[in-house]
């Protein structure tokens, strides 16, 4: 090793004692910052790369925490307490699996921000700190829009929680003073960067002190000549720190690593525990898989539903209408937060103007691809909007006939002759509804009346266009009737009539 990689060596783990301070009050900023400088001096430095990940760790950031464990045991395999974290984390896949998706979501979330999305962008901030309390990043970025937005409460209680987890973040506390001069309010003020700062600045006048101290004890006296005094001080620096600072110095940072990986292992299990107890019923017997199964798709549910609310969301900001219309259809209201539900609402009234015409064309698509199914599902949601278009509805007809259900042609044919009654569209859609209601041997209401009179006056009664006769007592009736109505015979003789139905619904009697 060349005296260089050694003064490196030394150099790195001064920057990591540096930083297993800055850990131990909290100030996790600060110590990467540190880390990141010592691992630059010496790669291999194991102890430096393992607090660096438990650093990682705790900001949320769990993938990076997890690569530079790895890293670590590929350094140095044997005795490497880094193999243990990986065994903690390892052993809770689901937890891992989660906090991953936090940190997607967070990703995606920036975009948004980047985009001008900004209400997207809360939804899915919130949906990372609730998969991954930890992360801060998430924390910031979303007390920041809450700032934009001028609610400062929410903001305020996301930058403490970041200060209790990272007590000398400078972003959280640039923000606080920001929420101050906008409020006007100078409480709070105090900035614990700036603190720390004067505390190393005044342990820096303090270590100059003593280092002109120490130089002058090596000038004092004039009984031997310079050359002699310089050294013979060389010569006692270097047997001191052969003999007592190096060994001190790696005796104690090896002391203080243990201790503080004992320490921060002990927080990790203790804030990991209420999240092992919600898993219990999960990974402990197969007694609770179905109540577990359940949970997980009421949760799966919840999430499915907040993200068509958010693919709705975002269609809706693009135009796209149609996109917006079926993931809004695909939401469960029951499963949103408040928030979630106020959105929902304000983006189903805009949609309701458009919903006419966007199911109509899907409908219009779906029916000239002869996916009757499908155009018959659109056309009844552009119907359900309130509509009576006369169009819409023959289309529909025309779908039930393609699916051969003549039921529904015939209680669609009435509802376009009740919509359009007096019309000649009215009087078609009787008529059409008629002839499918004596194929299905049901009844209706007909455009014209039969009247039978069995009391053998002899009158006849004249109804639409056609005319139907009357017996009277002295007739005898031999009749043939195509659409069931009573055919009629006079008393000069026998005379057999025939009863037909026109195209429009009237009836014809020829004797």
């Amino acid at each position: 090793m060349t005296n260089a990689e050694r003064e490196a060596g030394l150099l790195s783990d001064r920057y990591y004692n540096e930083a297993l301070n800055r850990a131990r009050i909290r100030d996790l900023t600060g110590a990467a910052e540190k880390l990141r400088v010592s691992l630059q001096l010496n790669k291999k430095n194991v102890q430096a790369r393992n607090l660096y990940g438990l650093v990682l760790y705790e900001r949320g950031e769990t993938v990076a925490a997890l690569r530079e464990w790895i890293l670590s045991q590929n350094i140095q395999p044997a005795m490497n307490s880094a193999s243990q974290y990986i065994r903690s984390v390892e052993k809770e896949a689901s937890k891992l699996k989660q906090m991953s998706r936090g940190i997607s979501d967070y990703n995606e979330a920036l975009r948004n921000c980047q985009d001008g999305n900004d209400d997207v962008a809360s939804l899915r901030l919130r949906r990372a700190i609730q998969k991954n309390p930890r992360l801060i990043d998430a924390q910031l970025l979303l007390a920041l829009i809450n700032i934009r937005e001028r609610r400062f409460n929410q903001a305020k209680r996301l930058l403490n929680r970041v200060l209790k987890t990272d007590r000398f973040n400078p972003q959280a506390v640039r923000y606080l003073q920001e929420i101050a001069e906008q409020t006007g309010n100078p409480a709070d003020r105090r900035t614990p960067v700036e603190d720390d700062l004067s505390d190393e600045a005044r342990n820096g006048s303090l270590a100059r002190q003593r280092t002109a101290g120490t130089r002058n004890i090596f000038r004092v006296g004039n009984d031997f000549s310079p050359a002699v005094n310089i050294i013979f001080g060389v010569a006692v620096g270097l047997l001191a720190a052969c003999l007592l600072i190096v060994p001190a110095v790696r005796s104690s940072a090896v002391k203080n690593n243990n201790d503080r990986i004992v320490e921060l292992t002990t927080t990790i299990d203790a804030q990991n525990s209420q999240i092992d107890e919600l898993n219990n019923e999960i990974s402990t017997k197969d007694e609770t898989i179905s109540s577990t199964s359940s949970a997980q798709n009421e949760v799966q549910k919840t999430s499915d539903s907040a993200e068509h609310l958010l693919k709705a969301l975002q269609a809706s900001y693009n135009e796209d209408y149609e996109t917006a219309l079926t993931e809004v259809d695909q939401v469960d209201e029951d499963c949103l937060t408040a928030d979630e539900k106020t959105i929902y609402e304000s983006l189903s009234s805009s949609l309701s103007d458009q919903a006419f015409d966007v199911y109509k064309n899907l409908g219009d698509t779906a029916y000239y691809q002869k996916d009757y199914k499908s155009a018959a599902s659109y056309y009844e949601k552009a119907l359900a909007t309130g509509s009576n278009d006369y169009d819409t509805l023959v289309l529909l007809v025309s779908s039930y006939e393609g699916l051969g259900d003549k039921q529904k042609q015939m209680e669609t044919w009435q509802k376009i002759a009740d919509a359009y009654a007096g019309t000649d569209n009215g009087t078609y859609a009787q008529t059409m509804a008629d002839n499918l209601a004596d194929e299905l041997g049901v009844s209706t209401t007909d455009t014209g009346s039969d009247t039978s009179d069995s009391t053998g006056t002899g009158d006849t009664t004249t109804g639409g266009t056609g005319t139907t006769g009357d017996t009277n007592a002295s007739g005898t009736a031999g009749d043939t009737n195509a659409t069931g109505t009573t055919g009629n015979a006079n008393t000069s003789g026998t005379t057999g009539n025939t009863n037909t139905t026109t195209a429009n619904g009237t009836n014809t009697t020829a004797q």
